[in-house]
């Protein structure tokens, strides 16, 4: 037997020591969401497709590394000149180059933003600014839209699951796993500081099906299949195959985000990344010992 067999037999004999660290995450994660809803009016703070407002992208070369004291003071004179006194500035970088991000309520003109990076010794031209705006009704709808698209799939999904088990607590085990990792994601997000846009909305959606996964992996060795050997031992083997698809899930993500940077892309691949940690306590405790309990009482 490998020091990993022994790893994962610990965790499977202590798995309820597993659930209560189950337990304090979701405590964590309803407490930084109320905590974010107490200061924001919302659960986690929307961004620029969701609340309305001007995204405009400088593009620099690769060889341009712009420092924080000069974000501040970008952000500062942005924030002087938008309509509304507030701007948010961010670098991001890539493989391929690296940008300037300006978001404010309304656009800003292309030549006070050109003049405003001069002052800054940061020489551009209109060539290498891009601006898209999003109207506060427009945006409006994009959020009725998401959170209609992210009730129907949670539905459909439990629907489809309870179809597949024919049992009331397997289907619940899956469905509450599901719920419990968009709750910790969401959490992490507010604490990471990244906002709910429709890049990281993809995400979260995509992080359903990820989740799903495992849990139905666990949930078909144990109901559906008949193998030799104990429930134990069935579940190492499901331990073994589920957490070798979400490591090299993560591992292809983290690659990914290095090479996307702060693009829409690795906004998404982040938002992954964060769910899929969370899954592997949430399937591999949470959900384990539903199962046993289930089968337990089915005996």
């Amino acid at each position: 037997m490998t020091a990993i067999d022994n790893l994962l037999n610990k965790a499977i004999k202590y798995n309820k020591y597993g659930q209560i660290i189950c337990i304090l995450l979701i405590v964590f994660s309803i407490f930084i969401l109320f905590s974010q809803y107490q200061k924001t009016g919302d659960f986690i703070t929307k961004g620029m497709d969701f609340t309305g407002g001007s995204e405009t992208e400088v593009f620099l070369d690769k060889s341009i590394i712009i420092s924080s004291d000069v974000i501040l003071n970008l952000k500062n004179q942005f924030s002087s000149i938008s309509e509304n006194k507030e701007a948010e500035v961010r670098f991001s970088t890539s493989v391929s180059q690296n940008s300037i991000i300006i978001i404010t309520k309304n656009p800003i003109e292309q030549s006070k933003i050109i003049s405003t990076l001069k002052e800054n010794s940061i020489d551009v031209s209109k060539n290498d600014i891009q601006q898209n705006y999003v109207s506060s009704g427009l945006s409006g709808n994009f959020l009725k839209q998401a959170q209609k698209a992210l009730i129907f799939a949670l539905l459909a999904m439990a629907i489809v699951i309870f179809i597949t088990f024919r049992a009331f607590a397997p289907s619940l085990g899956i469905i509450i796993a599901a719920i419990c990792d968009i709750l910790f994601t969401v959490a992490i997000m507010n604490l990471l500081g990244l906002k709910l846009t429709l890049a990281s909305l993809t995400g979260l959606l995509m992080l359903l099906g990820y989740s799903v996964d495992t849990d139905v992996l666990l949930s078909t060795r144990l109901l559906k299949r008949r193998y030799e050997g104990t429930v134990d031992a069935q579940i190492l083997d499901s331990m073994k195959t589920g957490i070798t698809m979400t490591l090299t899930t993560i591992v292809s993500l983290l690659v990914l985000y290095a090479f996307a940077g702060g693009t829409k892309i690795g906004e998404i691949a982040i938002v992954i990344i964060i769910g899929l940690f969370a899954d592997l306590p949430f399937t591999w405790f949470q959900n384990v010992g539903i199962l046993k309990r289930h089968l337990k009482n089915k005996k």
